[in-house]
């Protein structure tokens, strides 16, 4: 059914360059903080389109805004997976200037292609 996440305001849950809480907040800075994700839609992605396969644990990959999703693509800028909506609030921490990468942490193709990664911002 696509993506995954609550479907709750805390999905959305981000602070403003205003230091003005927006969104269902908790006061916690989220932007900050390192997370895991199981990566969704792998098998409709370039990188799998392209290769049949999904990348090797290790690769090194970044998150980036592929309208309309938070998308990540690996060190040729190919999208390998989209995150799931609970990490959204990742978009206003982008545009405000945070960077993220990390590291594919495991993958495979059977029995489904599957890809979880491990991200801290930068």
């Amino acid at each position: 059914m696509g993506s995954s996440g609550s479907g709750s305001l805390s999905d959305y849950d981000h602070k403003s360059k205003g230091n003005a809480n927006q969104g269902a907040s908790s006061g916690e800075d989220k932007c900050g903080k390192a997370f895991s994700a199981l990566l969704e839609e792998v098998q409709n992605c370039n990188y799998f389109a392209n290769t049949g396969n999904v990348p090797p644990v290790n690769t090194v990959v970044s998150i980036v805004f592929a309208n309309p999703r938070l998308a990540v693509q690996d060190g040729q800028n190919v999208i390998i997976g989209y995150l799931p909506t609970k990490f959204n609030y990742l978009l206003l921490c982008i545009e405000e200037g945070i960077n993220y990468s990390g590291l594919v942490s495991s993958s495979a193709l059977a029995p489904l292609p599957s890809i979880s990664v491990d991200i801290s911002p930068i």
